[in-house]
């Protein structure tokens, strides 16, 4: 069974997903395959290694926050270091 507590398990099932091998995925990414199985083993990442997953892997990868019971949902893949674009990529969900 997944565990979906840790992000390397969540990106793990996602490169499965789409039908791509460690490999290829890999070198989508510019990295080695060990760095990418190093990554899957990871609890937690980096929100830029995350991207760089998401465009590998050619799907957003959204996080969803529940502040007072009001979901809110972010893209991080069009997250950048300037400030003003994360609110650009965060949405209110009704």
């Amino acid at each position: 069974m997944t565990d979906y507590t840790k992000i390397g398990s969540i990106l793990a099932a996602a490169i499965e997903a789409s039908g791509k091998t460690q490999s290829e995925f890999a070198q989508e990414m510019g990295i080695s395959q060990s760095a990418v199985s190093h990554y899957l083993r990871r609890e937690t990442l980096k929100i830029q290694t995350l991207q760089k997953f998401a465009i590998a892997i050619g799907k957003p990868i959204i996080i969803t926050l529940s502040p007072d019971g009001k979901e809110i949902q972010c893209d991080i893949s069009q997250v950048s270091s300037e400030a003003d674009t994360a609110t650009d990529a965060c949405s209110p969900q009704e």
